[in-house]
């Protein structure tokens, strides 16, 4: 469990204000050998909108140094009715998700660890990519075990959970950037604890086994496999 820490976090904002998730990658250039010939790799990921207060959502990526993690990558997304897909190209290696931000119109909320020193204290998920790969890494969902409705307050513990994209937003992607559809599997970031399952409508269970076969989900709705093991 995590805490919400309300904070101007005014080096942040102002930080993530010059950066955006939303310029999107140029498909000619979205193929394994023209990755992999220049040491790149695309991560693909959205994130759930924890709060509808939210105007804004901002996520920090980092690397790890010694038993700490030094952030670089800052991407900020404009909140949609749909959350966007964030699309980015990094070199190969492991890459560490070390703050997570929610821009209020009065107030911004920090989840991170900060050592004091630049350094980040906590990794909330983690990935891997390697040279020529494109890859989903998957749904970051916040959730607060205490509240069930509302608008979110200035503190609460909460879980970091990382799960497959819903099975609309692969038939929105798919439509709208075919090309990397096509070359991306699905690899889902990792967090120190599994995250529950979440239930999906029973008529799309035969959609869901059809999107794992062809890689594009990493796991099969809750329910779905649930039935799956009874039959």
């Amino acid at each position: 469990m995590r805490i919400w820490a309300l904070s101007v976090a005014m080096a942040l904002a102002a930080l993530l204000a010059g950066c955006s998730g939303g310029p999107r990658i140029n498909e000619q250039l979205a193929d394994a050998p023209t990755l992999k010939q220049n040491q790149q790799a695309i991560g693909l990921f959205r994130i759930g909108r924890p709060d509808p207060s939210c105007l804004h959502l901002g996520v920090q990526l980092g690397v790890r140094e010694g038993d700490l993690y030094r952030p670089g990558n800052v991407m900020k997304l404009a909140q949609t009715r749909v959350t966007q897909v964030v699309e980015t190209i990094l070199p190969p290696g492991e890459y560490h998700v070390v703050s997570l931000t929610c821009f209020r119109a009065r107030s911004t909320m920090v989840l991170s660890d900060p050592q004091g020193n630049g350094l980040m204290r906590q990794s909330y998920a983690t990935f891997r990519l390697a040279a020529g790969e494109i890859i989903n890494l998957g749904e970051i969902r916040l959730v607060d075990q205490k509240r069930r409705h509302g608008v979110w307050n200035s503190f609460h513990e909460i879980g970091v959970e990382i799960g497959d994209w819903p099975l609309e937003e692969l038939d929105r992607f798919k439509s709208q950037r075919p090309k990397l559809y096509a070359e991306m599997r699905t690899r889902l970031m990792t967090v120190p604890q599994s995250a529950p399952a979440h239930q999906q409508n029973p008529k799309l269970c035969d959609n869901a086994r059809k999107l794992l076969a062809e890689g594009k989900l990493q796991n099969l709705p809750a329910e779905c496999a649930t039935a799956a093991r009874k039959s």
